[in-house]
């Protein structure tokens, strides 16, 4: 199963005022914020729905928001600039527009690259744009892929390293265990393959080609909500405690993000 990617982009040079637009409209709609990282109040209890985003500072004049919104926010979100929606599942992927308080299914229209009209976004729609396959190693886990470089690693051959290495793992323990290693295998698989989105599938290449022709910033999908959330724990709780001593995959997640405490967290719930 692919796992579902969701990232916004309001039109703004001012990603302070986004956080500000966003958390005010989420209060609106009855959330309260809340703050799980070191140093904050943690999570009250009794919430039964969460919202969770992270503001990104302002790149080619589009301000991105990561993490899963609720849709019923977006409207109200686009009175302040105009917003894309882009969202990526195993069922398909697509990039509407919002604006003026409401969906707005031609306005994407607007932001078409120079040199590109209607018919290139029909062709990406329709998946019949071609597009560039990701390679391998970036299949690897963001902290993993930053620890092989800093280890002067191919991230490519350390994909095939951890596979190699976890099959030979597992088929030893399996040995041991009756079988039931084999069961652990394919449920650690299960796992990785739902929190790791595959780029290469039809609805991510669909997704690739709309953002093709549309002028979107260089930093569309990079770094994500999950790279940025990891690096941002570390971030903060070296913050509150300088002196802590960070774990390899910890000083991995913040080399991939060394500006974390630059992006706004805004956590709701209700």
């Amino acid at each position: 199963m692919t796992a579902e990617w969701h990232c916004l982009y309001v039109r703004s040079d001012d990603s302070g005022k986004v956080a500000g637009d966003l958390l005010g409209d989420l209060l609106g709609h009855g959330y309260q914020r809340y703050d799980p990282f070191a140093g904050g109040t943690g999570t009250p209890p009794g919430l039964k729905t969460f919202v969770k985003h992270f503001v990104v500072p302002e790149r080619d004049g589009w301000v991105r928001i990561l993490g899963a919104p609720d849709l019923a926010v977006l409207p109200s979100l686009s009175t302040h600039a105009d917003v894309l929606y882009a969202h990526l599942s195993a069922e398909g992927g697509e990039i509407t527009a919002y604006k003026d308080g409401a969906l707005n299914a031609n306005y994407l229209l607007t932001y078409l690259r120079p040199g590109q009209n209607l018919d290139d976004l029909a062709r990406a729609r329709q998946g019949a744009r071609p597009t560039t396959a990701d390679r391998p190693a970036d299949f690897l886990p963001d902290d993993i892929r930053q620890l092989a470089r800093d280890q002067n690693v191919n991230p490519e051959q350390a994909n095939k390293l951890v596979n190699r290495l976890t099959s030979q793992l597992f088929g030893k323990m399996d040995r041991t265990s009756g079988g039931e290693a084999s069961a652990m295998q394919s449920q650690a698989r299960a796992m990785i393959n739902t929190s790791s989105v595959n780029w290469n599938n039809g609805p991510a290449q669909r997704l690739k080609a709309l953002v093709s022709v549309l002028t979107l910033p260089a930093n569309w999908r990079d770094p994500n909500f999950q790279a940025v959330r990891e690096a941002y724990q570390v971030a903060r709780r070296l913050a509150k405690t300088p002196s802590a001593q960070l774990m390899p995959d910890e000083r991995a997640a913040l080399k991939a993000v060394p500006d974390a405490l630059q992006y706004e967290a805004v956590y709701v719930g209700k």
